[in-house]
């Protein structure tokens, strides 16, 4: 009898284990998925902000643009 109780508890000691392996394999997937996830927003965002930069130095560039037209032609002698 006392080998069969030993063999229950061992059965259930194993169980607990392989579940408790289970839960903590599902939280290393977790965390890996929550992991890639964040990665994947920091690309967006740094790509939003590259956009956004880029977008304002365009507008720069063409008011530097038009300024110097607007320069040239002001200070063009008359013929």
């Amino acid at each position: 009898m006392e080998a069969l109780t030993n063999n229950a508890s061992f059965f259930t000691v194993s169980w607990k284990s392989e579940g408790l392996y289970f839960k903590i394999s599902s939280m290393v997937a977790l965390l890996e998925k929550l992991e890639s996830f964040q990665a994947f927003e920091q690309r967006k965002l740094r790509d939003f902000a590259e956009e956004w930069a880029y977008s304002k130095w365009q507008a720069f560039q063409m008011e530097f643009q038009v300024a110097g037209d607007c320069l040239e032609e002001n200070t063009r002698p008359y013929d």
